[in-house]
């Protein structure tokens, strides 16, 4: 996530179980529009180890 896509990270939940953990927050676009997004985190060896993230860009946040 770039800054000219993201002003602002807000974490709204932080889930744990066992080796893994759940982070949900919003992204807070720097034109104020929110998009939820998650990222499901696993360690191993008291590393992380994977970062699965989870969101959909507003329309007026694409590039595309």
């Amino acid at each position: 996530m770039s800054k000219k896509n993201a002003a602002k990270l807000a974490v709204e939940d932080v889930l744990v179980s066992g080796n893994q953990s759940v982070v949900r927050y919003n992204v807070v676009s720097p034109s104020g529009a929110t998009m939820p997004a998650c990222d499901w985190l696993t360690f191993e060896g008291g590393k992380l180890a994977r970062v699965r993230s989870y969101y959909e860009r507003p329309a007026e946040i694409r590039s595309d």
